[in-house]
């Protein structure tokens, strides 16, 4: 196994620019969410919970591994953004499957990584290093831990005020 390494922002942007619309909505649910490759394959539009629902209880369930429970995490205005987009894909019917193939059924892990492969063959040269799909959850991983700690740099401490 390639060890780890950190995808950067312009990476990302440039290789998503160049591949399928669903390899491109899964880079971005990835990101949003944390979550690995087969748990987006996975998931399903009745794990989406908005319909009838106030806006700030909308969630979405994934990443259900063996007998767990599955992890509940609040949609947010990007995440809808990505979720639309998925729901608009072509075909819009059957859509059981969030990402989905052309046929409109659910993707496997080894379809994915076909075309995934394909396209990052294209993509990658001397100046642009490969990289793969699980790197790109540790870039969310990495991004979100940067984000808190700057968020607690800007929170003044309790009692650190003087009068």
């Amino acid at each position: 196994m390639k060890p780890i390494r950190y995808v950067t922002d312009e990476s990302y942007r440039e290789f998503k620019g160049r591949v399928p619309r669903v390899i491109a909505l899964a880079m971005d649910l990835s990101l949003l969410t944390g979550h690995d490759l087969s748990a987006l394959l996975e998931l399903r539009w009745q794990d989406v919970k908005a319909i009838g629902l106030p806006r700030d209880k909308w969630v979405v369930e994934i990443g259900r591994l063996r007998s767990e429970k599955p992890r509940s995490l609040q949609i947010a205005a990007p995440l809808e953004q990505v979720l639309k987009s998925c729901k608009m894909m072509l075909p819009h019917w059957p859509r059981e499957f969030v990402l989905r193939r052309d046929d409109g059924g659910g993707m496997s892990v080894k379809e994915f990584n076909a075309i995934w492969n394909l396209y990052m063959r294209r993509w990658a040269g001397i100046d642009r290093p490969a990289f793969a799909f699980r790197e790109i959850r540790t870039k969310a991983l990495f991004d979100l831990q940067v984000a808190r700690k700057a968020a607690r740099r800007r929170t003044p401490r309790r009692g650190s005020i003087r009068k």
